[in-house]
C-alpha cells in the first residue's frame, strides 16, 4: 500500500516531496477490520482505499466478511462470555460493537 501509493504520488506530481499520511476522515470500519487510504497534505493527492484485513471467500452475493470478525465470533461462541459481554468488551475498548441481532 505505502510503496504503491508513494510511486503513484510521485508520478502524478514529481515536484511534491511531501510524505503521505493516512486519511483518517475516510477510514471505513468493517467490524475489527478497516479500509484506509493515503493522502498528501501538500498537493491534495488522494489514493485508493486498501483493505487492511483478509476477506472470507463465499459463494453468495454481497460484501464478504473479514476473517478477523469470523474468528471473533467463533471465539465468542466457544467461550462462556456470550454476545452481551463481548459487546461490552468491544465498547470498553473503543470499538463500536455490532448490534445484537447482527451478532
Amino acid at each position: 500500500m505505502m510503496s504503491t501509493e508513494n510511486r503513484k504520488h510521485r508520478l502524478r506530481n514529481s515536484k511534491c516531496r511531501e510524505d503521505l499520511v493516512i486519511d483518517g476522515a475516510a477510514s471505513i470500519k468493517w467490524g475489527f477490520g478497516w479500509t484506509e487510504r493515503l493522502k498528501c497534505t501538500r498537493c491534495l493527492y488522494v489514493g485508493k482505499h486498501y483493505k487492511l484485513f483478509n476477506a472470507v471467500t463465499t459463494k453468495g452475493k454481497g460484501r464478504r466478511s473479514a476473517q478477523i470478525n469470523i474468528g471473533f465470533q467463533i471465539g465468542v461462541a466457544s467461550t462462556s462470555i456470550g454476545n452481551t459481554s463481548s459487546r461490552r468488551i468491544m465498547n470498553a475498548s473503543n470499538i463500536i460493537a455490532p448490534t445484537p441481532p447482527s451478532m
